[in-house]
């Protein structure tokens, strides 16, 4: 005859609701490491993308032109950043690029995953709004803008 104590079986069911807790926590977690870990990757796949960009067109380079109207959603974007971003490097020796997540606060409708900022002697100059689709590789410019006079100019395909 089998005896079935009340308390020993409270006391696996509490076991297996702990041991459920557990595996759901590490997989929460591991998710969440696994979006940060892959943000943080497209950021760094975007930065060294803007950096030779930027090399060209601080060398004038006609390469950039290229680079930048093959990731534009239009013509008119590639057309139009790439004069901006020669006009705004030529000849400066100190420039630095600042790539963030979401869209930009100030203009962006939300559809754009990463925004990079060029910073010309440490002061925002320009800037493109980017969606990354996620596999490596995988992005495209969707607008960009200039700070002229302080005044944020978008400019986005019409």
């Amino acid at each position: 005859m089998i005896s079935i104590d009340g308390n020993s079986l409270q006391s696996g069911l509490r076991r297996r609701l702990r041991l459920t807790l557990v595996v759901v926590l590490l997989a929460a977690a591991s998710l969440w490491w696994w979006r940060e870990h892959e943000a943080r990757l497209q950021a760094e796949e975007i930065e060294q993308f803007m950096i030779a960009l930027c090399r060209d067109a601080a060398n004038g380079s006609p390469d950039g032109l290229r680079l930048i109207t093959d990731r534009c959603t239009s013509r008119f974007v590639g057309e139009k950043c790439w004069p901006a971003m020669v006009e705004a490097l030529r000849g400066q020796a100190v420039w630095t690029i600042d790539v963030a997540g979401g869209d930009r606060a100030e203009d962006g409708d939300g559809t754009a995953t990463h925004f990079a900022t060029v910073l010309v002697n440490g002061a925002p100059a320009l800037g493109l709004r980017i969606i990354h689709a996620g596999p490596a590789g995988d992005f495209t410019f969707i607008g960009f803008w200039r700070e002229e006079s302080g005044a944020v100019m978008p400019a986005t395909a019409p």
